[in-house]
């Protein structure tokens, strides 16, 4: 089966397919393959009275299992159109999802030799060419297919899941065809390659070949180009963020301050100095290290903005968004607000209300609604959230739970603690099967699942959940951090109110002395601390 789109030639279309006989060893005269617009009638088609989903996925369904084998046309590789139409992006999917279908990806033989110089030349630009994917914002020649196509996947998986299995898949080959070239290339021309072989990597979760190929790109880069050179600057900045993303902070911290200082001296900016700058943000507040972390946050900001990404673009949207959740944590609501509102209309105006970065967001905004108090603003943005990432993401996704997690907790704030609770264990679920029993989002929701239980006054249900998120805390951020304390902080006044008031106190005490280390004497939880310590009775 041929999946394509209309705008392709014949003649590409037919150069493709002699080129993939004659690579694959088949002769053209005995290889039958399956094109719609030869094997159905298209008069009727654009006669026929609109189709049910059901039906439209059965009939789909049936040749998908006949035939087997789907070779998906990818022209131009720069932008490739099927990768901008319903149809296309879907029969990927479908491909994917059947069991033993075989999918291939082909080019005509003009695109595959121009894709090859690209393979040594511009590996990133291919990478970010071909694993750009929104099944929701893609065309269709037909309306009534689209409206189909989205009711199936709106109903199933939802927009975001077929975006990544298909992005999955395409990355996937990707690397299979880099590692091809790779063995080919003379040394002098291996470290852009290596470089954007390794993200590609990371993205699969493939990490440990994914940092092999990173750290070769870094020594490859600064032998070949100089320890100076934006270029090995860029490879220690993605080799930090793997080094993040799997554990190991220490060594995170180290690349990216080094890989910070080659990109801020450069004389002209560089176009990665905002990303490693937000990274290296991100390291320091997981760390509790709040006030550098604001300086890089706003530093990323200002060069998203310097880099005149335009006032829509999303990955301004994310900085921003960023920004805000750490003045949140900061106590600086009025400003965490107003950077947030504006991270939000960012992504309704690039992404529509409806895309899951955009339900993020809305989330986020609505957690800061609640620690200042505003529960009926909260309300409407969790639930406008919940239903977004329901729908792009799936009932089962972590960001889903995450959102379910927050819901339940602004619910509890509100003293409607049984409506809380189902939310909150059908969170739990979520995030301890998709993250891990010891994650601390999980640690989070059992903080929220902890207090329901504590507000509908079952003390003895609830003193193991709080100590099993204190737990996961202390062991994935330490004992000195502000997150550590606000669990501590939970902790004691559940047994300030069972009675326990030593130990109370105790716990009380230690969570001002981390307070007033990592947040400083004026943040409002120390000041919280200090008026918790004297409403303790003696």
């Amino acid at each position: 089966m041929l999946s394509y789109t209309w705008g392709y030639t014949v003649g590409s279309i037919v150069a493709a397919l002699v080129a993939y006989c004659e690579r694959e060893q088949l002769l053209p005269s005995q290889t039958a393959v399956w094109i719609c617009c030869l094997c159905i009638n298209q008069h009727r088609v654009d006669e026929r009275q609109e189709v049910s989903a059901a039906e439209f996925e059965r009939e789909f369904e049936i040749r998908v299992a006949g035939i087997q084998h789907v070779l998906s046309l990818v022209a131009p590789w720069t932008r490739p159109e099927n990768l901008q139409r319903v149809w296309c992006v879907f029969e990927i999917w479908r491909a994917i999802e059947h069991p033993g279908c075989r999918l291939e990806i082909i080019m005509p033989p003009a695109e595959q030799a121009s894709f090859s110089e690209a393979l040594v030349h511009g590996f990133d630009q291919i990478a970010k060419s071909l694993c750009a994917v929104d099944l929701e914002r893609a065309e269709a020649s037909q309306m009534a297919d689209k409206r189909v196509i989205h009711e199936l996947v709106s109903e199933g998986v939802g927009f975001e899941a077929v975006n990544k299995m298909v992005l999955a898949e395409l990355r996937e080959w990707l690397v299979a065809t880099g590692e091809v070239a790779l063995g080919s290339l003379p040394e002098g021309r291996r470290g852009d390659m290596l470089h954007g072989l390794g993200e590609l990597l990371l993205e699969q979760g493939e990490h440990a070949r994914a940092i092999a190929l990173m750290e070769e790109s870094a020594v490859t880069r600064e032998s070949e180009l100089g320890p100076n050179h934006p270029s090995t600057g860029v490879s220690l900045a993605s080799l930090g963020a793997a080094k993040a993303r799997l554990g190991d902070p220490h060594v995170a911290l180290r690349l990216y301050k080094r890989a910070l200082a080659i990109l801020e001296n450069q004389s002209d900016p560089h176009p990665a100095t905002p990303s490693c700058m937000n990274n290296l943000a991100r390291l320091h507040e997981s760390q509790g290290n709040y006030e550098q972390a604001l300086q890089l946050y706003e530093g990323a900001v200002g060069l998203w903005e310097a880099q005149q990404l335009g006032p829509d673009d999303p990955t301004l949207a994310t900085g921003l968004q960023n920004l805000a959740q750490l003045l949140g944590l900061m106590g600086r609501y009025d400003r965490a607000t107003a950077v947030h509102e504006r991270a939000l209309a960012i992504c309704e105006r690039a992404l529509g209300a409806d895309h899951a970065l955009t339900g993020q967001v809305q989330a986020s905004l609505g957690q800061l609604y609640q620690s200042a108090g505003a529960y009926d603003k909260g309300l409407v943005l969790f639930e406008q959230a919940l239903s977004t990432l329901e729908k792009q993401l799936g009932g089962d996704h972590f960001q889903t739970a995450v959102c379910l997690s927050s819901l339940g907790g602004l619910h509890s704030a509100m003293g409607a603690h049984q409506t809380a609770l189902p939310l909150c264990r059908q969170a739990l679920a979520i995030l301890t099967a998709k993250a891990g029993p010891e994650h601390l989002e999980t640690a989070t929701c059992l903080i929220v699942l902890g207090g329901v239980y504590e507000g509908l006054g079952e003390y003895e249900e609830c003193l193991p959940i709080y100590q099993k998120s204190l737990a996961i805390r202390e062991k994935e951020l330490g004992p000195h951090h502000p997150m550590t304390a606000a669990g501590l902080c939970c902790l004691a006044r559940l047994y300030q109110t069972m009675g326990q008031l030593d130990e109370s106190f105790r716990i009380y005490e230690r969570v001002l002395g981390i307070q007033e280390m990592t947040l400083g004497p004026e943040h409002v939880s120390t000041a919280g601390s200090l008026n918790n310590l004297a409403a303790v009775p003696f």
